[in-house]
């Protein structure tokens, strides 16, 4: 973690309400956790007449919906955080909305199709061994990373030639750019 950073994100132990507040640019919102965005991600979507897809059985461009729901999951889950918007062709914004998401038991079992709730006959339950961050804005900015040594027990800090230990309450952050999740085993 750069001593001086240009960049006015900042770790977080526990957000108070004042850090939450902040976080969400001024808005009341409550933060949204990684479980709110897949059940987001599951809303049936009507894909407008720009986007419109074409059927097999009539042969034209139809408004149909769109939804999205996983029916296996794998042993290794990476999830991309949109952190970048495009309000119109000219136009797009960084987003940095902080969202909540577990270092340990993550649990999709609700969100796979059909209710299986298993991959590979066990429980759909993931820990979190990576995270790539980014800091700045849509123009410039800075990546880093968090990961998990499995064999020290220990979470560590790569920011450009340095590494250092880190405490594991600094990996949950708002900058989260990127979140690497390995199946629990047994």
């Amino acid at each position: 973690w750069p001593k001086e950073s240009p960049y006015p994100l900042k770790r977080l132990n526990k957000c108070s309400e004042a850090d939450e507040e902040e976080m969400l640019n001024g808005t009341n919102n409550p933060i949204p956790s990684l479980d709110d965005c897949f059940e987001k991600l599951r809303e049936p979507e009507r894909l407008e007449s720009d986007n419109s897809w074409y059927c097999s059985r009539c042969k034209e461009l139809v408004r149909a919906t769109k939804v999205l729901e996983p029916y296996s999951l794998p042993k290794i889950l990476v999830l991309h955080l949109k952190r970048f918007k495009s309000r119109n062709i000219l136009f797009r914004e960084k987003l940095s909305t902080f969202v909540r998401y577990p270092i340990r038991g993550l649990d999709l079992s609700d969100h796979i199709k059909g209710g299986a709730g298993t991959v590979n006959g066990q429980k759909a339950i993931y820990d979190l061994y990576a995270v790539s961050n980014h800091y700045g804005s849509l123009y410039g900015g800075h990546y880093t990373a968090y990961c998990y040594n499995d064999q020290r027990g220990k979470w560590y800090e790569y920011d450009d030639s340095s590494v250092e230990a880190i405490n594991e309450k600094y990996v949950i952050h708002q900058a989260a750019y990127i979140l690497f999740y390995k199946l629990r085993e047994g």
